[in-house]
């Protein structure tokens, strides 16, 4: 067939022998033969029997799809679908997928997607896979590096020398064959394999946590659900947010933590507990739900936040809440709002006290607190104090006053407007993050005088990592608002540095109303996210360590795209891209995980918690040169898709190919890819198929124009 006019068919189909080192302007299917080139393939390539051999030169392959025979790759291909034959890399797939019967030798680079779903997957010992493999079946042998493996079932086994950075388990079975032992990390936590023996599946996860104590209430374990073959469990205990004492190995489902709560004191206490067995892959690590627990006895009175006219009482944060003068008497003798512990001391669970802004009379009953942290006075104006107050409140009580001063007591009185209390400013978190903040602002509603700090919105940002959560304040009359960790949106794995900032409105009153004293301003806290063991240490194995995930970024020719390639972002954080077309080009689109977003110059990714693909698309101007069509080639451009009319190719062939003996037919639809006359150099392209005896000659000429 001559195709003098330069239309290529839709597809190639191969079924004897052919070597060319031609770039092709059509998709490739091979069933039988072999087909041998060093040069580029616009369309698809398809092998369902036969052997294909890429050389390497030019363009990338944009897809492969192997059913059968063989495939051996010694440059580029962008994807790479193999369901049966041999696909053996020796160059670099930028995305695998792997399923049925099909085997995959890595001898080169793999990055991107990949995905095990069934097959045998060899990574040689020169074979590194960059990106996470995410494997539900089949087998997967390492004897080269591999960053991350996500197994949900299937083998994968260890041999020679390999290294596997980390692995997230929750299916499937890891062997290790060489016969010494190897360390691995797993879920977050090291473990050591011996050699020769395998992990099975990952342990369930424990259920059924709860409290439980005696009659007398003296006696406070926690028990839990038993786990199918787990031979004994990791517990620990934590108050509010920070681990008590050490963690406990025990083998039966009860732990008892009288002792623990004695020394720790009044508070709210959670257990942690992880199922564990030989041979198999800890458990991941449960919280039992936060239950009040005063010391070793059980919270007995209402649960929650309990409110009246005057007072309230949150027994999460130990806080009292002291809204009016009237409410400051009353509350001492209504021991119902605290409850009655058994011994019938209900007082001293109190930790925090706040005086609202329409409290400006201070009586005794606040004074049987023994176990008073902080005090915070909103009241912005005068403040009639009882004689006692002084020699009722022990010296370590840090107190709040918009004045700075509190008459008879006169120690550890901070001054302030906007108050940030539940995150202290250079707090560290470690192993956790914070469960939530109140804001106070100061102000006085009943003495007139005085200025009011009417709270406005919130935000808290990552250092390096832009906005995590905010929100705003809808008032109220207390002038205080509280919020809780699922408004923050903190993940208590993204370590860092971040920083709480509250807004407010300085209020004067003037003229008989409230009216706007200048303009807002901001109180801030700083506050650090840490493993349990510091940054220094080892972080504790229940928690995750910070996860990594890969951006690729890939451009048509035409443009560029800063950064290009493979980029590695840490959990939450951010990563950014800027497009620039070449002069002759234009931007077309911008593809983020596949789907269009625009002509965007600029494309900020904003914390990052999953992988993902960033590509330009360019095209060239109406009416301009072509500036990457010059007589090049090693640069052929962009080729056309199949069957898509176009004014010229964008590449050119290479010298002529080598005759074979197989046949060629072709497939339905075409492609004008006529080359136009005029610069000398500018080419036709002839292709002649003449009959031969034995066979089919391909036969690839070319002449200059004039």
């Amino acid at each position: 067939m001559d195709y003098t006019t330069g239309n290529w068919p839709e597809t190639i189909n191969i079924t004897g022998n052919i070597d060319t080192d031609r770039y092709v302007y059509s998709n490739i299917t091979v069933t039988s033969g072999t087909f041998t080139t060093s040069a580029g393939i616009s369309g698809a390539v398809t092998v369902s029997g036969g052997t294909f051999n890429y050389q390497g030169q030019g363009n990338p392959l944009s897809s492969v799809t192997l059913t059968d025979g063989a495939f051996t790759n010694g440059g580029t291909v962008s994807a790479a679908i193999v369901e049966g034959g041999t696909f053996t890399n020796d160059g670099t797939v930028t995305g695998l997928t792997l399923s049925g019967t099909g085997a995959f030798v890595n001898e080169g680079t793999v990055s991107g997607t990949v995905n095990v779903d069934g097959g045998t997957f060899t990574n040689a010992a020169g074979g590194t896979v960059e990106s996470p493999v995410l494997m539900s079946d089949g087998d997967f042998n390492n004897n080269g590096t591999i960053r991350t493996l996500e197994l949900s079932g299937g083998k994968f086994t260890i041999s020679g020398s390999s290294s596997q950075d980390a692995v997230t388990m929750s299916g499937g079975t890891i062997t290790n064959n060489e016969g010494t032992e190897v360390s691995l990390n797993i879920n977050g936590q090291v473990y050591s394999l011996a050699g020769n023996s395998s992990f099975k599946d990952v342990l369930a996860a424990p259920a059924n946590l709860t409290w439980t104590q005696n009659s007398d209430k003296r006696n406070v374990t926690a028990t839990w659900g038993s786990v199918a073959d787990a031979e004994s469990y990791n517990v620990t205990l934590y108050k509010g947010n920070q681990k008590v004492g050490d963690t406990q190995t025990v083998s039966d489902t009860i732990c008892d933590f009288t002792s623990q709560i004695l020394a720790g004191g009044h508070g709210t206490y959670t257990f942690r507990v992880q199922a564990l067995a030989n041979g198999q892959v800890a458990s991941p690590a449960v919280t039992s739900e936060i239950v009040g627990t005063q010391g070793v006895f059980e919270y007995s009175g209402p649960s929650g936040d309990v409110t009246t006219n005057d007072y309230a009482w949150n027994a999460a944060t130990q806080t009292l809440s002291i809204r009016t003068n009237n409410g400051c008497p009353a509350w001492k003798s209504n021991t119902s709002i605290l409850g009655t512990l058994i011994d019938d001391s209900s007082f001293d669970i109190v930790k925090h006290a706040v005086l609202g802004p329409k409290v400006s009379i201070l009586m005794t009953g606040i004074l049987p607190c023994p176990q008073l942290e902080t005090l915070v006075v909103q009241a912005g104006g005068n403040l009639t104090a009882h004689s006692r107050w002084a020699s009722g409140i022990p010296s370590t009580v840090k107190a709040y006053h918009p004045g700075g001063v509190i008459p008879g007591f006169n120690y550890h009185v901070e001054k302030f407007e906007c108050l940030i209390a539940g995150i202290e400013d250079g707090q560290v978190f470690k192993g956790s993050a914070p469960d939530g903040f109140t804001v106070y602002g100061a102000g006085n509603v009943v003495n007139q005088d005085a200025r009011y700090m009417q709270a406005q919105s919130w935000e808290i940002t990552k250092s390096g990592g832009g906005r995590v959560s905010g929100g705003n304040f809808t008032e109220n009359e207390e002038n205080a608002y509280t919020v809780g960790s699922a408004d923050m949106k903190l993940n208590p794995a993204d370590y860092g540095t971040y920083t709480l900032a509250v807004t407010y409105q300085p209020q004067e009153y003037a003229g008989g109303s409230w009216a706007d004293d200048g303009g807002l301003k901001t109180v801030s806290a700083t506050f650090t996210i840490e493993p349990e063991g510091g940054t220094g240490g080892d972080p504790d194995p229940s928690y995750p360590s910070v996860r990594q995930y890969t951006i690729i970024s890939s451009a048509d020719p035409g443009g560029t795209i800063t950064p290009d390639g493979s980029t590695v972002v840490s959990a939450g954080l951010s990563a950014s891209y800027a497009v620039k077309a070449a002069e002759g080009y234009i931007l077309k689109d911008v593809l983020v995980d596949g789907n269009s977003v625009g002509p965007l110059a600029e494309y900020t990714f904003e914390r990052v918690y999953a992988d993902h693909t960033i590509h330009a698309v360019f095209e060239k101007k109406a009416g301009g040169d072509d500036p990457l069509e010059p007589d090049n080639p090693e640069k052929p451009g962009k080729p056309n898709k199949p069957g898509t009319p176009a004014d010229k190719p964008n590449g050119r062939p290479g010298t002529s190919g080598k005759p074979g003996s197989g046949t060629v037919s072709t497939g339905s639809g075409t492609t004008d890819n006529t080359p136009k006359t005029g610069d000398e150099s500018d080419l036709l392209l002839w292709i002649v198929l003449a009959a031969a005896a034995g066979g089919t000659t391909l036969v690839l000429a070319r002449r200059r124009s004039n």
